[in-house]
């Protein structure tokens, strides 16, 4: 048996500790030796203030749960990008099966990626129980990568240029996006991790022989511009 008190996330019974004073709604769900779900049921606890500190008990009173998940949050405004992810957050006590959405009274499979455009969305979700919610609201697609200037030394840097430069040389990157925002801007030299170039950065390998500058907007389309590199 497990349990799921006051909304939070199902726990094994057994883990359950002590509940504070006051009421709480308590959700019980059985599930077979193989984890399959055979039946929930919701009971409330009342804990006094003297009883408060001694360990769980109960004496249910079962009703069926037919409850489905609680959104709790989107990004404002919604952005869906080039990759089809919609930045959406529900939960439920049991879990949340799937969540799935349309655009436009369309598949994502069938959405038109030719242009960025407002749209209207249609989301659904499901918890393991098949309890199910539905939320429609107004979203953008944005299906163009951000744009990236570069600055070395507080000039302005060309695509195809090949950079001379010395140890102290100094970087700085923006990343602008017409549709939605641009979340990061990133840097890094022949390969290697990106680092954050939300401030000015320098070289600190002197044997780099590529410099990369990588924007990506907040419907996650990114762009990557490179440069060769030369010491002086």
């Amino acid at each position: 048996m497990w349990v799921a008190i006051d909304g939070g996330l199902s726990i094994p019974l057994s883990s359950v500790g002590v509940l504070s004073a006051g009421d709480h709604d308590v959700l019980l769900i059985e599930r077979s030796g193989t984890g399959e779900l055979l039946d929930t049921r919701w009971l409330r606890v009342e804990v006094s203030e003297a009883a408060a500190g001694t360990p769980f008990v109960f004496a249910p009173r079962w009703t069926v749960d037919r409850s489905p998940p609680r959104l709790l949050a989107r990004q404002k405004p919604l952005v869906i990008g080039r990759n089809g992810r919609v930045s959406v957050s529900a939960v439920d006590p049991l879990g949340v099966a799937s969540v799935r959405y349309r655009i436009d009274g369309r598949s994502w499979e069938q959405t038109a990626l030719d242009n960025s455009r407002p749209v209207r969305v249609e989301l659904s979700f499901e918890d393991a129980g098949g309890n199910s919610g539905r939320e429609t609201f107004d979203a953008m697609l944005d299906v163009d990568p951000p744009t990236i200037d570069l600055w070395m030394n507080d000039e302005a840097v060309a695509d195809g240029d090949v950079l001379v430069l010395t140890e102290d040389a100094v970087f700085r990157a923006e990343g602008v996006d017409q549709v939605s925002a641009v979340e990061g801007v990133y840097w890094r030299t022949d390969g290697a991790r990106w680092r954050p170039a939300s401030e000015p950065w320098t070289l600190f390998d002197t044997g780099a022989q590529w410099l990369e500058v990588k924007a990506v907007d907040s419907g996650g389309n990114a762009t990557t511009r490179q440069w060769e590199l030369t010491w002086d």
